[in-house]
């Protein structure tokens, strides 16, 4: 399945540069920063979808480029680990440090971060939140979630009467993501 989406994001990346900044950490590309220019003040934290399982780099460049234009911010994308190879809780840890970072080592002020994500990085954007709540940091400015993975259960009513209308959710895929990103853990588990 990665070396399909591989696949798919080449043939759908456009060919021209994108201009970026790379931050790394333990010699690994962690973060890519779009847009990071000291005139502009407002930060996104964007957390990509792709089931915590794979990840379309090129297209959410893309992405991060456009609503980066759209939003006259910089854009922080985190190629946070993936499951099966990195299980529960890695992305989620990988998503927390990132917020950690801008704030501690940036010193970028928590009233001008957003955090977003789509699909399963709506899922990351909550549980980021979550973990916000619980530490001394102060809270982003705001969150927005794109079709969210909220329910690894699948016991959410809406799921099902809103199936057909989910631009990025499949209610048949998730017992599949949910073995691979949780293993043992149980979706049940107040954090997850």
């Amino acid at each position: 399945m990665r070396r399909w989406v591989a696949r798919l994001d080449r043939a759908l990346t456009s060919k021209r540069p994108i201009s970026v900044n790379v931050d790394l950490i333990d010699g690994k590309p962690n973060y890519l920063w779009i847009n990071n220019k000291p005139e502009v003040h407002r930060t996104i934290l964007y957390l990509h979808g792709g089931g915590m399982i794979i990840h379309a780099p090129g297209l959410y460049k893309q992405w991060a480029q456009r609503l980066a234009a759209a939003a006259d911010a910089r854009v922080l994308l985190v190629d946070y680990r993936l499951a099966p190879e990195h299980p529960y809780p890695a992305s989620g840890d990988d998503c927390f440090a990132a917020y950690k970072w801008l704030v501690s080592e940036n010193r970028i002020n928590p009233s001008e971060i957003v955090i977003a994500g789509d699909s399963a990085g709506g899922y990351l954007t909550l549980a980021t939140l979550l973990r916000i709540g619980r530490s001394p940091l102060d809270k982003p400015c705001c969150a927005i979630v794109l079709s969210p993975l909220s329910d690894f259960s699948l016991g959410s009513r809406t799921m099902f009467t809103n199936e057909g209308t989910d631009p990025l959710l499949s209610n048949r895929l998730i017992p599949v993501v949910r073995q691979l990103v949780l293993g043992d853990h149980l979706c049940t588990e107040p954090d997850v």
